[in-house]
């Protein structure tokens, strides 16, 4: 794969007869490099240049020598340069990889050979930079990651979850996440705190473990991972959830068809107990370029509930959750996700409601949620940078509430 480092610089010799013509000192620099003897190369190249020779041939040959001496900052401005000239981009992004990687910038390296793969002008250079990307994946596959993302947002009913008061107030989001793929451990922190100087609002804390995983040499490849979940929203009994996630793939013809299922049962501790076995399909599609993706899911949840505190006793309630998504890129790093869900919640035994003069009724009960989200997002390997918008509507069958909600938030995240 190394011979791209040097080899053009005979081929240029042979193919392009101004080269051929060139003065004493760019042919002696030619004589050196094939000698072995990079710096006396380089001093020979510069001093071409500095006579008034602005060809790229010679500036790759500079790129070349630099980077044979080592010196790769001074190697990754010369290829830099190069890559303004349309004709030789592929070769100056493919060395801006080389470059980069001895840099150890490993996510950089990654865009500039991804960059060759997409412009798709050298069949040669693209098959070598897939080869070089599929190592380098390889290679960061196995590496311990860790990620940080810091939100803050404006939520403007922040108690739907629990109350009827709708009360607007700005919150702040903290989210940790770790990634041992050695080790097959994934473990995850989530925190957010109205702004109301007591404890946060919203804790999650979850860890889960790939248990077996097919080739993915075939068509087909499936992943099967088990973990539990630790959960406690704004002083209500906290939840464990232990959960297993099955998903697949299928890959032909530049696309891939995703499947995931998730299933898991809520145990929830305290004065309010709310047991639930919650079930999840998604189906996805992606095209081969990655600049489109859509989804369509399914979500179940049977939910036994009893023992809470004023409103209702004795009931349970079958939840059935309809979302789809689509994330479309059309920018280097650059996307759009919008998500539309429905949801519709039926307790399916009596409820006993207390009204406020004292009096009770019976009745079944029924809840019925929209809401739809757009995220605009900007990524590279390391920075996350995103923004988005939240509007939801529910309402509530049996005179309990009626609410709207609406966020905006925008946060920044840092990959290690």
């Amino acid at each position: 794969m190394r011979y791209l480092i040097f080899a053009p610089v005979f081929i240029l010799l042979l193919s392009a007869p101004r080269i051929l013509a060139a003065p004493a000192s760019y042919q002696s620099g030619i004589e050196a490099f094939r000698a072995g003897d990079y710096h006396e190369a380089l001093t020979h190249f510069i001093a071409t240049r500095q006579a008034g020779n602005q060809s790229p041939a010679l500036l790759y040959n500079i790129g070349v020598s630099y980077y044979r001496l080592t010196q790769y900052l001074q190697a990754r401005t010369a290829f830099t340069e190069l890559a303004a000239y349309s004709d030789w981009q592929a070769l100056a992004s493919y060395n801006l990889g080389l470059t980069e990687a001895k840099l150890s910038n490993p996510g950089k390296a990654r865009e500039y050979w991804q960059q060759v793969v997409q412009l798709d002008s050298d069949l040669r250079l693209a098959a070598l930079a897939s080869e070089r990307l599929a190592q380098a994946e390889a290679v960061a596959s196995l590496r311990p990651q860790v990620f940080m993302q810091v939100q803050g947002g404006y939520d403007s009913n922040p108690d739907q979850l629990h109350h009827s008061l709708a009360v607007a107030d700005y919150y702040t989001d903290l989210y940790l996440a770790a990634d041992l793929p050695a080790q097959r451990w994934n473990a995850a922190l989530f925190l957010r705190d109205y702004q109301r100087h007591d404890a946060p609002d919203w804790l999650q804390l979850s860890a889960d473990r790939e248990l077996w995983q097919s080739a993915a040499v075939v068509p087909v490849a499936a992943d099967v991972r088990a973990g539990v979940r630790y959960e406690r929203w704004d002083g209500a009994p906290y939840a464990v959830t232990p959960f297993v996630d099955i998903s697949s793939n299928y890959r032909k013809y530049g696309a891939e068809l995703s499947a995931l299922y998730s299933a898991g049962y809520e145990y929830r501790f305290g004065d309010n107990t709310d047991d639930r076995l919650q079930q999840r399909l998604r189906l996805s599609l992606e095209s081969g370029n990655y600049y489109w993706r859509g989804w369509l899911g399914y979500q179940l949840e049977d939910t036994s509930q009893s023992g809470t505190e004023t409103s209702f006793t004795n009931s349970g309630r079958m939840l059935r959750s309809v979302f789809a998504g689509t994330r479309m890129s059309w920018a280097q790093g650059l996307s759009l996700r919008a998500q539309l869900e429905k949801r519709h919640a039926l307790y399916h035994e009596s409820l006993m409601i207390i009204d406020l003069d004292g009096t009770e009724k019976t009745a079944r009960r029924r809840q019925e949620l929209w809401r739809i989200s757009a995220d605009l997002q900007w990524r590279t390997n390391q920075w996350r940078l995103h923004a988005g918008v939240m509007a939801g509507k529910a309402n509530d069958r049996f005179e309990l509430y009626d609410f709207t909600q609406h966020q905006v938030y925008a946060g920044a995240g840092y990959q290690w």
